[in-house]
């Protein structure tokens, strides 16, 4: 039978994802200390914390499900890949010539459709 008066750690840290120490000391009200021991695992979590965040998050939910809203917006990310570089046009020549579209088939009045970029 799994111990009622500690938290979950896994848990925690699911709902302490993308918030600081600060922020989460600001708004579990304990130190910033404490919230540093319970995310490395040095010391046992309450059983409220992850409790608590889990029903802000739901209450948040709730909240935007009321007013409208789609979904929470989603927490930005650093994205790691590949760059691209697109070549730049650098002969002069090209600069100020119009793009010709082709289309399929014949105009019906024989001109060439171009279009301005």
């Amino acid at each position: 039978m799994p111990n009622l008066r500690y938290g979950d750690r896994d848990e925690f840290v699911f709902y302490a994802d993308g918030k600081s120490p600060k922020t989460l000391a600001r708004m579990l009200r304990r130190s910033e200390r404490s919230v540093k021991d319970w995310l490395d695992g040095k010391s046992k979590i309450p059983w409220w914390v992850p409790e608590l965040l889990r029903l802000r998050q739901m209450e948040a939910r709730e909240r935007h499900r009321q007013m409208g809203f789609t979904s929470l917006p989603r927490r930005l990310a650093i994205v790691s890949g590949d760059v691209i570089q697109f070549p730049t046009l650098k002969d002069s020549q090209h600069e100020n010539q119009v793009p010709v579209i082709p289309r399929p088939g014949a105009d019906p009045d024989g001109l060439r459709i171009e279009q301005a970029g």
